[in-house]
């Protein structure tokens, strides 16, 4: 578990708070971003995301994403991929024809995928 209340405090958490502006201090969760994101398992166009609690009951999760250089504050692509991937895996329930909302935290705010299935 990465510690924090919100998707945002998990975030500082993740790029070292508790360092100096700069010259953070590397978390354990950053060791695991740069095993992933670097030859010879990722690349240099490497996109990702750690799945953490949401900030509350109103989303279904949030995320954290993440690509060579750091942490994003939101991906559109990802969320897309997330919404997909919460209905695909059960974790949010979903008619088998017909809209459902995905509402995911992120550090900068809640944002929704509409995933659409027929």
């Amino acid at each position: 578990p990465v510690p924090g209340d919100t998707v945002a405090e998990r975030r500082a958490v993740a790029l070292g708070a508790g360092g100096t502006a700069t010259a953070p201090r590397p978390s354990a969760l950053d060791d695991v971003r740069r095993l992933l994101s670097r030859e010879p398992r990722g690349h240099a166009g490497m996109y990702g995301g750690f799945v953490v609690p949401a900030d509350d009951s109103e989303a279904h999760f949030g995320v954290l994403f993440w690509h060579k250089d750091g942490y994003s504050t939101a991906c559109g692509h990802g969320t897309i991929a997330l919404g997909a991937w919460a209905v695909d895996s059960g974790l949010v329930a979903a008619p088998a024809d017909g809209t459902t909302r995905v509402r995911i935290d992120v550090p900068s705010g809640r944002v929704s995928a509409a995933v659409h299935r027929s």
